[in-house]
């Protein structure tokens, strides 16, 4: 399977524990980054930075059940940290109403009454017990593990948009993108992405996971030996092993990553190497422009004699959320041997300010997304 991969290749350090990370939704074919930058915020895999203190606080107590699992936290805790349980521990909640026969909510309430204590139960279903841990000691402040497992984190994700709680969300996703991709779990990331993305507050965290699915696979499944092996490894899952693949090849996008070390020095254009898309070849310029005041561009060059549609997105990576930031988004019809970008895309004094976490280490990354929309009548 032919890859669009240009011969430059921008590598960064990243030690077992640690990934890579970006943002919006991306289908194929990235060039010239092999893998994004670790966050360097990412959380401890064995500790959590709220266990130096409990957060078990006064008020009625409360049992956490799954299966066979009872975890007993404070109310006052949970209707802090959520409107869902706030409702549901108000006057208004009508437990009896939620234990009727056939119901299908993935909790109930229950009532046990001791002397002069009453304790209400909140049985959780449709999630794994080990899920329902991990989340509300969390919650408690207690210093355990992050799970491994990219799926199990995303269910994570996805019993705290059930009962919105939205305070654990950052630390968990940091969590997600520490893990390194492998040809053994890159189902799993992928799996995960679909499963986020129905949610529309994950749907970023969804196309991360799906960004660096296709970068890994575009670096590692090179040829038809590769694809087998992928698919021997994962031949339980060949429902899921054809979507993927599926999904992988896409010729109508393709992902330019430009590094511009000692960026504070540059006072001249960097041209990087050219690279192929639709068959045609182009380079990328990121300059320094002195409009009204200095600016960072970035110029796309076609060297060839044709006519062109297509969407350009043009993003700057942000070290402190670990994002790439969409700076311009605009549709395109380039003709002939041209030239087209944005001269101002930010800033130079708002670039080289490092509380904007667009800099780091005199280092900025700049992201090119294009995809081919047809030829232009």
């Amino acid at each position: 399977m032919a890859k669009n991969i240009s011969s430059w290749d921008i590598s960064f350090e990243v030690d077992a524990d640690f990934g890579s990370k970006c943002s919006p939704y991306i289908r194929k074919n990235v060039v010239g980054l092999s893998t994004i930058p670790k966050l360097n915020n990412a959380p401890d895999k064995c500790e959590i930075d709220n266990a130096k203190e409990s957060r078990n606080k006064s008020g009625d107590p409360v049992i956490i059940q799954c299966e066979d699992l009872m975890i007993a936290i404070s109310q006052s805790l949970l209707v802090e940290e959520s409107n869902v349980f706030k409702s549901m521990f108000s006057q208004l909640w009508r437990p009896e109403i939620e234990n009727q026969p056939n119901e299908t909510n993935n909790d109930k309430v229950n009532n046990s009454t001791r002397p002069g204590k009453q304790v209400e139960i909140v049985q959780v279903t449709g999630f794994d017990p080990r899920v329902v841990k991990f989340l509300f000691d969390y919650l408690q402040g207690y210093t355990c593990c992050f799970p491994s497992d990219v799926y199990m984190l995303g269910k994570i994700l996805m019993l705290c948009d059930y009962y919105e709680l939205n305070k654990p969300v950052k630390k968990i996703f940091q969590a997600i993108i520490s893990i390194e991709i492998t040809l053994d779990n890159v189902l799993e990331f992928f799996e995960t992405a679909k499963m986020l993305e129905l949610v529309e507050s994950f749907e970023n965290i969804a196309a991360n996971l799906t960004r660096r699915c296709i970068q890994f696979a575009t670096a590692n499944l090179l040829s038809a030996s590769h694809i087998v092996e992928f698919i021997m490894k994962n031949q339980d899952n060949l429902e899921s092993v054809v979507e993927f693949l599926e999904f992988y090849n896409d010729d109508n996008v393709v992902y330019i990553y430009a590094k511009v070390e000692n960026i504070s020095k540059i006072d001249k254009n960097i041209s990087f190497p050219e690279f192929i898309f639709k068959e045609k070849s182009w380079n990328v310029d990121i300059t320094k422009n002195d409009l009204s005041e200095p600016y960072l561009g970035c110029l796309l060059n076609l060297y060839a004699s044709a006519t062109i549609r297509f969407h350009m997105d043009i993003s700057i990576y942000n070290w402190t959320s670990g994002e790439f930031i969409t700076i311009s988004s605009r549709s395109i019809s380039l003709s002939f041997a041209r030239s087209t970008g944005v001269r101002d895309l930010i800033k130079w004094n708002d670039l080289l300010d490092e509380d904007n976490g667009y800099i780091q280490d005199d280092t900025v990354l700049v992201e090119v997304i294009l995809e081919y929309n047809g030829p232009n009548f």
